[in-house]
């Protein structure tokens, strides 16, 4: 009673086990998408691969951390990157799916973790 609960440690102990299996699923799906963003910018547009390391660092903190703004800024960047290749002609729409997933779980958790706050 009293006792503080982080949200990572929250999400771990106290979340519904099919969202965090959501946030495992969205990982995994990040983890291809970047690993596909790396392997064609090596090819294609070698500056691309700093675009790969910065999605995956954000897929590594939504996974690991359990972080909410890695989930938006993975969307956000998403959104960008949907709108820059609808200009050059290259459509990563895997990135936009895993956003949306990420942003709509974390906010599932959010919901969650504000009622049991509100518990105790």
């Amino acid at each position: 009673a009293g006792q503080y609960v982080s949200r990572k440690e929250f999400i771990e102990k106290y979340v519904q086990p099919s969202l965090r299996k959501n946030i495992k699923s969205i990982a995994i799906l990040c983890y291809v998408c970047a690993g596909l963003t790396f392997l064609m910018s090596i090819a294609v547009n070698p500056y691309g691969i700093i675009d790969a390391l910065v999605l995956l660092g954000f897929a590594l903190g939504m996974h690991i951390a359990k972080s909410r703004v890695c989930a938006i800024l993975i969307l956000i960047l998403s959104i960008l990157e949907v709108i820059l290749s609808l200009i050059v002609g290259a459509f990563p729409f895997w990135w936009l799916i895993a956003g949306i997933s990420a942003v709509i779980t974390f906010n599932k958790i959010e919901k969650q973790y504000k009622e049991f706050l509100n518990r105790k």
